[in-house]
């Protein structure tokens, strides 16, 4: 099984990637948790793209998860 992993999989940049790389691999899995929001309000919120990319593609995992180190 072929899996790509996409960080910030619900913003410009990732969702384009998830756009690419759904017919090449065999899983999706998008890692984002929305800092947009966080940092310029919920207008700016990527869940409309998440959705989107959700009903889309049948491949796309979508996983809430922040992978800042805090640790250092």
């Amino acid at each position: 099984m072929k899996i790509a992993i996409i960080t910030g999989s619900s913003g410009l940049i990732g969702s384009e990637a998830v756009h690419f790389f759904a017919s090449k691999f065999d899983l999706i899995v998008g890692v984002d948790n929305n800092l947009r929001a966080y940092f310029f309000g919920k207008d700016a919120s990527t869940d409309w793209n998440l959705k989107n990319l959700s009903e889309k593609f049948q491949n796309f995992e979508h996983h809430n998860i922040d992978i800042r180190d805090f640790g250092h």
